[in-house]
């Protein structure tokens, strides 16, 4: 699926789209209800990754005053408007991810990296998916 995104025009909305698609494929569940949301699993779950892989990723060299949880909140919610349409704003709602392409640059790195520590613990993405 990455050498597909890679495909895809460099600015792109569907490299975004197709990053998350990656993402949600290996940590995510259908949602039951409310609670269980697509965006508090990303933001749960991600951060709990992370700190599993054998090179820590820098947050602060992409993006200014926030935490992980939060960045990728925001980083859900840049996918969201783009999956609907929307014009994503940058100035306001999502003035900690900067721009598009920091995001994206960022997204792209993040997937390297958790498709990278999925093939080294296969488990966990199993187990991660469950809950």
């Amino acid at each position: 699926m990455l050498e597909d995104i890679k495909q895809l025009p460099f600015n792109s909305d569907f490299r975004i789209l197709g990053l998350f698609t990656i993402i949600e494929l290996l940590i995510t569940h259908k949602p039951i209800d409310t609670g269980d949301s697509i965006t508090r699993q990303v933001s749960t779950k991600i951060p709990l990754l992370s700190r599993r892989f054998c090179k820590q990723l820098d947050y602060s060299q992409f993006f200014q005053g926030a935490n992980e949880s939060t960045i990728w909140k925001k980083l859900y919610a840049y996918r969201s408007s783009i999956a609907h349409g929307s014009q994503p704003d940058f100035i306001k709602d999502l003035s900690i991810l900067k721009s598009s392409s920091k995001a994206r640059d960022f997204l792209e790195l993040f997937v390297k990296m958790l498709l990278r520590h999925s093939l080294k613990e296969p488990q966990l993405y199993t187990d991660l998916k469950e809950c």
